[in-house]
């Protein structure tokens, strides 16, 4: 029963009956000869856009097939009036999905980055479900659902759907499914014509690609007419083509099991009978669970010769006798815990070298690497005093923190990733020892701090970490430059901490001065003022505690945050103005309305239901306070253009010229601020927070802003996830944190890892940063060094002294292109950005000295 339904999924497209001259366009995806995918009827070819296009065509189910990876790759084909569908037509595919979960664009023809959007079909799989989607005039969604889920992930499926007169026919496998309409019922019975190219295998939001398609795409055809083929004849040929699909899968299979088997083999002749009947236990256990699947079978055997394999790497780089062994890595880069982790360590060294300016953090892991041979526990950490080379002056031990850090077990995400699986992150503060499981690692986190009195100069120290009576150092170098990094941000950093969520998890009833306060150290310890953008109070933080931090960085705050879709009557719009003059006045007195902003109105581009609000309210406010700055996180669009102020577009509006030009006009307005953000959107190529992206993507974000002059960077919390994880009874550590949300609008659940949250609940209160979090910091400070040596120069060309330095560091006010090029380009390899930190730090000594 399973061979026949996934055979009848897969074959429709191109067995099916219908005369040539009624075939708009059929893709086959046997073939991307010079990124071409042809069209069998000679009329629309489309172009492979993506970063794989060399992997792009598989084995398929009728010869060959494209396979979509979340956004490596998709099929672009210009647009043409035949391709335009408005009554009469079918659209047919063959399809295998990996992921059925959220939504999956196998084919849409549209643009969603203008007002209103425009989209003449949209087919795609959402949670199981089969859709065909289309807009009105108006950009209301009108959405041809079947009643249930009909996809299943890693099947193959022959789909069909018709539509004629407002009628729509969908069918899989063969079989006709129900079809509701949701949305809005269509104002009329054809479909919308527009002038937008096609895209296969991937959908957009209203910024960029997205909604990625996940698996193999056979083919797809476009046809004039109704007259679907879902014969017996074509449906028993399907099912043979699906059964003999399924028979060289396994057959494949197979032979990479046989090639891991002898591999194996050829390993367990080198090791010892205690490691050959573990291996054939946990082979055994296979069996015994009943995990037949082939595919079970051949991860046990890649997992056991990965243990193999780094027995043998243990043995050679430290011998039998060490019961843990010790390398070191930056804090940008991070290792994975999959069983061959050990191929991505580059080199093997117990000694680091770390530079810092006085005020600065620094970081760096230690990586204990577990013995083949067994489990360590209970490793003790001794830190020592870092002596300068001048013999007089130290940098205290009490100045250099440490922790093991936690994985994070991420859920397989709708973008892609290199890894799923656990990913070491939430740094445990506050422990005493160490344990190391066997063929595993356990990463420490360590934090050096430079305060203000620290004297320049090279600094050197040990670290030993010891257990049963065995020891080893790790020898720890720091330079400490001549130079202050100043409290407060250059930038201001707007990254919302959630109290309500931190004070249900830990069950208090009100939190105390006290507690508040700890959070806002915490916070500004990372250079984030503390900050809550859609807070409903009056203002904050609350401006007694604005006072006395706000010398030490809390530099940003917002005003009670405003919204909504109705018009306010005249006596509500006064009862909102008075209370921000109340606040406003207040924050006056105290010195601290330089720091205050209202947001309101939050993504008012994509949430035109709230406009007419907006448009009503927004000119009184600024009438009211002209000195006020009115935050958007919006692109500043004609129809919102004169509402605000400070504009906080995504990353990805700054990769067009146009819109570049258009915000630096904004720019030289009264009052006006550029910032960015990100959320879920925008993904790869462009940075993200995700844990499951590269932790330098943390860092580089704020380089990138350097570069870019804006005033500010938003994300719009650091701890969403807790609310996910505040559970009854055992909660995380005691359980496994889950790195996802819940929208809380209508529940769904966000499949991307890690958004909205870099902090985790410790314990009695504490806060546990994150890997990210101290990668967010280095970047904060990297802006700070830029911003630095942007000063220090300007005035000694005011000066007059030193025009050939003044010279040296003007070009270096310019981020190097082997560093970025754009939001969307930029290099991969922290090292460019930490020679260019270095480079930047020598200049700014060489300045001060200059200016003596």
């Amino acid at each position: 029963m399973l061979l026949l339904c996934l055979a009848a999924a897969a074959g429709c497209v191109q067995q099916q009956q219908g005369k040539s001259e009624n075939i708009i366009a059929h893709w086959t995806f046997d073939d991307a000869s010079d990124n071409k995918i042809k069209d069998a009827s000679g009329k629309h070819d489309g172009m492979v856009k993506g970063d794989k296009t060399g992997e792009f065509i598989r084995k398929g189910l009728y010869g060959n097939a494209a396979i979509f990876g979340k956004g490596r790759n998709t099929v672009v084909i210009p647009h043409s009036d035949e391709l335009s569908l408005a009554d009469d037509f079918s659209i047919e595919c063959v399809i295998k999905p990996f992921s059925v979960d959220f939504f999956n664009t196998i084919i849409w023809k549209g643009s969603r980055n203008i007002s209103p959007e425009e989209i003449n079909y949209f087919v795609d799989i959402k949670n199981g479900r089969l859709e065909l989607k289309t807009k009105d005039k108006a950009g209301n969604w009108s959405v041809y659902s079947t009643r249930k889920p009909v996809i299943e992930k890693n099947k193959w499926h022959d789909i069909i759907i018709t539509y004629k007169q407002g009628q729509v026919n969908i069918y899989v496998n063969g079989k006709k499914c129900i079809v509701d309409i949701s949305e809005k019922e269509p104002a009329q019975n054809t479909l919308l014509a527009n002038e937008h190219e096609v895209t296969i295998g991937a959908g957009a939001n209203h910024i960029e690609n997205s909604y990625f398609f996940n698996g193999l795409i056979d083919d797809i055809k476009i046809s004039k007419g109704v007259n679907a083929d879902i014969s017996k004849g074509k449906q028993e040929n399907f099912t043979k083509k699906v059964v003999e699909n399924e028979i060289t899968g396994l057959e494949n299979k197979s032979s990479e099991i046989i090639d891991a088997a002898r591999k194996l083999k050829n390993l367990m002749n080198d090791g010892g009978s205690q490691d050959n009947n573990e291996i054939l236990n946990s082979l055994l256990k296979v069996y015994e669970k009943g995990l037949t699947a082939n595919e079970s079978l051949l991860e046990e055997f890649n997992k056991q010769i990965g243990i193999m394999e780094y027995k043998n790497y243990y043995i050679s780089s430290f011998g039998e006798e060490k019961n843990f062994a010790l390398t070191v890595l930056p804090t940008y880069e991070r290792l994975v815990k999959k069983t061959t982790f050990f191929k991505d360590i580059k080199n093997l060294k117990n000694d680091i070298s770390l530079s810092l300016a006085r005020n600065e953090r620094e970081g760096f892991q230690a990586i204990l690497l577990g013995s083949p041979f067994g489990d360590v526990n209970d490793v003790k950490v001794s830190v020592e005093d870092l002596r300068n080379e001048n013999g007089k002056d130290t940098i205290r031990s009490k100045n250099i923190e440490w922790a093991p850090i936690a994985s994070i077990e991420t859920a397989p995400p709708e973008i892609d990733v290199d890894f799923v699986g656990k990913i070491p992150d939430a740094i445990m503060e506050g422990g005493e020892k160490i344990n190391v499981a066997r063929n595993d690692f356990t990463p420490v986190f360590f934090r050096i701090f430079a305060d203000k009195e620290t004297v320049p100069g090279n600094y050197k120290g040990r670290i030993t970490f010891s257990c049963d009576g065995v020891s080893q150092e790790l020898i720890l170098n720091v330079k400490v430059y001549d130079f202050t990094l100043p409290e407060k941000n250059s930038l201001v950093v707007g990254f919302t901490f959630f109290e309500s969520f931190y004070q249900k998890w830990y069950g208090y009833k009100t939190l105390t001065d006290e507690q508040k306060m700890g959070i806002y150290k915490f916070l500004l310890k990372y250079r984030i003022p503390p900050n809550n953008i859609y807070s409903g109070g009056g203002c904050y933080p609350e401006i007694e505690f604005l006072e006395k931090l706000a010398d030490k960085g809390a530099d940003f705050c917002t005003l009670k945050s405003l919204g909504g879709k109705g018009l306010r009557s005249e006596k509500e719009i006064n009862e909102v103005l008075e209370k921000y003059r109340k606040n406003i006045n207040k924050l006056k007195a105290a010195n601290l309305y330089k720091y205050t902003y209202f947001y309101g109105y939050d993504e008012l581009d994509c949430h035109s239901d709230s406009l007419d609000s907006a448009k009503q309210i927004m000119p009184r406010i600024m009438n009211e306070f002209p000195d006020l700055r009115l935050m958007q996180t919006s692109f500043p669009n004609p129809d919102i253009a004169g509402l605000f102020n400070v504009w906080v577009p995504l990353f990805a509006y700054f990769t067009s010229e146009q819109n570049l030009k258009i915000l630096d006009k904004m720019r030289k307005k009264p009052n006006a601020e550029i910032w960015w953000y990100n959320a879920d959107f925008p993904r790869k190529p462009f940075p993200n927070y995700f844990i499951d992206y590269p932790v330098f993507d943390c860092r580089i974000i704020m380089t990138l802003s350097y570069m870019y002059k804006v005033q500010g960077i938003l994300y719009w919390s650091i701890n969403r996830e807790w609310k996910t994880n505040d559970v009854q009874g055992n909660k995380w550590p005691q359980i496994p944190w889950k790195p996802y949300i819940f929208n809380i609008n209508n529940g769904a659940r966000k499949y991307v890892n890690g958004m909205g949250n870099m902090v985790y609940p410790g314990a009695d209160g504490q806060i546990y940063p994150s890997l990210r979090l101290e990668n967010l910091r280095d970047g904060v400070e990297d802006y700070e060094y830029l911003k630095l040596l942007e000063r220090q120069t300007a005035i000694l060309k005011q000066s007059g002294r030193s025009p050939a330095l003044v010279q040296e560091a003007e070009p270096l006010l310019r981020v190097p292109a082997d560093v970025a090029t754009a939001v969307n380009n930029y290099s991969a390899d922290p090292q460019k950005l930490i020679d260019y930190r270095l480079k930047v730090a020598v200049l700014i000594e060489k300045i001060n000295k200059a200016l003596k």
